[in-house]
């Protein structure tokens, strides 16, 4: 039972952080042009 509360918050900070990065990500313009990228190598 003393692993949940250590676990939890742990998970709850993981999944916090992750959506934070992700909503940063979408706001910064990361995923605008998704397609153009894998050509430029060309």
């Amino acid at each position: 039972m003393s692993l949940y509360f250590v676990m939890l918050p742990l998970i709850v900070l993981t999944g916090g952080g992750v959506l934070a990065l992700f909503v940063w990500a979408v706001k910064a313009d990361q995923f605008e042009d998704l397609e153009d990228a894998k050509h430029r190598i060309f």
